[in-house]
């Protein structure tokens, strides 16, 4: 499966009302992880087979330029994960539920006890 990453049509009109300050308040930072194996697609709506974990990573924002907005974060496997193997994620607009923005499809990568997987979403809007 080729690596994937998409900006959701939901995470689009997000994006839209943020800059046109119709959204005060949110923040597009929170990430989430999956086992499912379907390629990312803009239709989404949330990440395939949401896999355990104690809470959504709280990512880091930063704002290299006026066009690229990029959200980091680190998600850290507990001991009911040790057969997961993670396949996509995503970045949300709130910590429990909330939309999905940004979401990307890879090759699997096995977890075991306290593995961590530092997640890294670039969005350049053009």
């Amino acid at each position: 499966m080729a690596d994937v990453t998409v900006l959701t049509t939901v995470g689009e009109e997000v994006i839209v009302e943020a800059l046109a300050g119709l959204a005060s308040g949110v923040q597009i930072k929170f990430i989430d992880w999956g086992e499912g194996a379907t390629t990312a697609a803009k239709a989404a709506t949330e990440i395939e087979t949401p896999a355990a974990r104690a809470a959504r990573a709280t990512g880091v924002i930063t704002h290299d330029t006026a066009s690229i907005y990029q959200v980091v974060g680190t998600l850290t496997a507990t001991e009911d994960q040790t057969s997961d193997t993670i396949k996509n994620a995503g970045v949300f607009n709130d910590v429990t539920a909330g939309t999905l923005v940004i979401y990307s499809s890879f090759t699997g990568i096995p977890l075991a006890i306290g593995d961590s997987i530092q997640f890294t979403f670039t969005l350049e809007i053009q």
